[in-house]
């Protein structure tokens, strides 16, 4: 089908000259990014669904974990020069009452953390790349965070001390890691009841 070239109906106004200088002026000052209208406090951003920040504690408690090192080559005898990073094995807080997301975590390098950060080519256990490997030569990452915790000297707010207490009581990382499943699906047996 052939098709016409369209043709302009109405012909083009002239351009006019500018009525006065006046009218280019701003009527509301620019503002720096952040900065409410009224110029007072920066607007807050909305969250999502990350739940509300980390509070001053929290921060405490994570130089507090990241001051012992890299767990995973503190356990396998490594010294690492990687930047560190705190981990979260059951994601970060939600911002629900009592939850203690926080403080479940453990200090990783990135090699051990996520070694997509990294340039060169890592294939060693990783929480985030290789996992089987890392619970077969590290552990599981709920024993990372209670060993940091006995190296720190701090019970988990999680736990009762009298529970924290039959813990410390366990030798071997074996029997250690069996009581930490059994005392999570106890709990989760807990809260379904409730």
């Amino acid at each position: 089908m052939k098709r016409t070239p369209l043709k302009r109906k109405t012909p083009l106004k002239t351009k006019t000259a500018l009525k006065s200088k006046t009218s280019l002026k701003r009527k509301t000052p620019i503002r720096s990014c952040g900065q409410s209208a009224s110029g007072s406090k920066p607007k807050a951003k909305s969250r999502g669904l990350t739940g509300h920040g980390r509070s001053a504690s929290d921060k405490a408690w994570h130089s507090q974990v990241a001051s012992l090192g890299c767990f995973a080559c503190n356990h396998l005898g490594i010294v690492s020069s990687h930047c560190l990073r705190i981990h979260h094995p059951n994601g970060r807080n939600k911002g629900k009452e009592g939850d203690c997301c926080e403080a479940y975590v453990i200090c990783l390098c990135d090699c051990h953390h996520d070694p997509s950060i990294l340039i060169e080519t890592y294939d060693g256990p990783s929480v985030h790349g290789n996992k089987r490997l890392f619970r077969e030569l590290v552990g599981s990452e709920a024993w990372c965070v209670y060993e940091t915790h006995r190296a720190l000297n701090v019970r988990p707010k999680w736990l009762e001390d009298d529970v924290w207490a039959d813990y410390l009581l366990l030798g071997s990382q074996a029997e250690q890691e069996e009581w930490i499943v059994e005392l999570e699906r106890f709990s989760h047996r807990m809260r379904a009841i409730a």
